[in-house]
């Protein structure tokens, strides 16, 4: 499991160094147990948060609005991690497509 630690010392280029490495790990994220990568995904979240709150980031609203897009983009990682099946309905037939 990996997590970030931040603080008002981290450099933007120790932050650069640290989100690079953290796009590799959510790309190495395994669906098929969605219940670790919910927790590591969830992980991920906290650190953006800490992110802007350590970096005072309400200053720079462009990357205040990305942290917030990457926020909500995670959630929906999480929530998609977690879809067992799709029900859907199609000109009245009905279907269960069991992921």
């Amino acid at each position: 499991m990996w997590i970030l630690h931040f603080n008002l010392n981290t450099s933007p280029e120790l932050l650069l160094c640290r989100f690079t490495q953290l796009s590799g790990e959510v790309e190495k994220l395994d669906y098929a147990n969605a219940t670790a990568a919910g927790r590591k995904i969830t992980s991920l979240i906290q650190a953006l948060q800490d992110v802007e709150e350590f970096h005072q980031i309400e200053t720079n609203l462009q990357v205040k609005q990305f942290l917030a897009d990457t926020r909500g983009y995670l959630t929906k990682m999480i929530r998609t991690a977690n879809v067992r099946h799709i029900d859907c309905a199609i000109d009245g037939l009905r279907l269960r497509v069991v992921l």
